[in-house]
């Protein structure tokens, strides 16, 4: 599904993104989901260069039963990007994202309720 410019990153169009658990799927957790796991709830967005212009966007600290795939799929749509979910040695399940896409997943993540400003890290250049 493809949203226009209006539509993008609100409320409504993110119900798409979904929590599974054992239970069954549930909506947003926010800030409970970090809770629930025991970890904080930081949330760290690193940029890297490939090479002197190509960037990518790593973003780790995520809640381990947050759908990575449906979220990797909501950015990919809304900043026209490419993705893939990874599995980091030291961090788990991270987001790989090509290019310098650091604004556009911290304003994705305090618009979808998954964590609030003050707990999302920003990293690189």
């Amino acid at each position: 599904r493809t949203f226009s410019k209006k539509q993008r990153v609100t409320r409504k169009n993110l119900n798409i993104l979904k929590i599974e658990t054992g239970d069954g799927i549930i909506g947003f957790g926010g800030a409970d989901l970090f809770k629930e796991a025991g970890e904080e709830n930081l949330v760290h967005i690193r940029v890297l260069s490939r090479n002197a212009r190509k960037k990518i966007t790593i973003v780790e600290g995520l809640p381990e039963k947050l759908n990575l795939k449906k979220a990797l799929s909501l950015l990919q749509k809304n900043y026209n990007c490419g993705g893939a979910v990874i599995e980091h040695k030291e961090y788990g399940k991270v987001l790989k994202l090509t290019g310098d896409q650091r604004e556009g997943v911290k304003k994705f993540l305090i618009t979808s309720g998954l964590t609030t400003a003050e707990n999302i890290r920003i990293h690189g250049v």
